[in-house]
């Protein structure tokens, strides 16, 4: 937290484990409304995008309350690449933004700001994308939808076949006849 704080308050060192200069601050209702996603994004079991979703809720809300940034990172290409090349080893699997953001030498928070400026990609959208990908090669290869959902690490056929609509605006099945 102090760290992300930081980007907009460089007096939070000094201030010992008091963060914030104020109890309150003030935030719009439409990122009132954003919080609500949390609660969507808990349920959806996927921790990845749990922690993305309330980092960004994180990033708006101390944009809101403090103002703009008073220092502003610069991309750490290095970092991002690095996560690109942990998602693109093992596509199917379901790393933790903590464990990401360890191996990118890196906070979560700085993470998430990283990747985003740098692919123009949350890291779970940039995660979809590269198993949707994957999938559009292995439909003709593959009879069985569900298998392939799970291969590629997907909960269900049901989960696969929303985030492929999502993605590609028609389903597998319909990729498949075409």
């Amino acid at each position: 937290m102090r760290d992300a704080v930081s980007r907009y308050d460089e007096a939070v060192a000094d201030r010992g484990p008091r963060l914030f200069p104020m109890h309150t601050g003030p935030v719009s209702s439409r990122l009132y409304l954003q919080q609500r996603r949390i609660h969507e994004a808990l349920r959806s079991n996927d921790s990845l995008h749990s922690d993305e979703v309330i980092i960004g809720l994180l990033h708006d809300a101390l944009g809101e309350s403090l103002g703009a940034p008073r220092r502003r990172a610069v991309i750490a290409a290095g970092a991002v690449e690095a996560v690109k090349a942990i998602l693109a080893s093992k596509p199917s699997a379901n790393p933790s933004l903590r464990s990401l953001a360890s191996a990118a030498g890196c906070s979560p928070y700085d993470l998430c700001r990283f990747f985003r400026a740098g692919t123009g990609y949350t890291i779970t959208q940039y995660k979809h994308a590269l198993r949707l990908r994957m999938a559009l090669g292995a439909l003709k290869r593959t009879r069985d939808l569900t298998d392939l959902a799970l291969q590629l690490g997907y909960t269900s056929h049901s989960h696969f076949t929303m985030h492929f609509r999502r993605h590609f605006g028609v389903t597998p099945s319909q990729v498949r006849a075409r």
